[in-house]
């Protein structure tokens, strides 16, 4: 579990997936981003509400279809 989580309410978080453009090119994306401060905890980056609306939604949704990918109702041929 993460240290900084004990000075922090985790109650202040909201989900959210920050993609960092760094020279032109697709960084690590965050989850996990402080409402009040608006402040990703991704070592020195930072990001706001803002930043994130400008992703285009392809992309912000990307992150979370991953999983969906490989659920099981999604298979082909499953049990229906």
């Amino acid at each position: 579990m993460l240290r900084a989580a004990s000075e922090i309410r985790m109650e202040n978080y909201w989900a959210c997936h920050e993609v960092f453009y760094d020279h032109g090119s697709l960084r690590e994306s965050y989850s996990c981003q402080l409402h009040e401060e608006k402040t990703c905890f991704s070592g020195t980056r930072y990001c706001t509400r803002d930043f994130v609306s400008q992703i285009p939604e392809q992309q912000r949704s990307g992150s979370e279809e991953r999983g969906a990918e490989h659920s099981p109702r999604k298979h082909p041929g499953g049990n229906t």
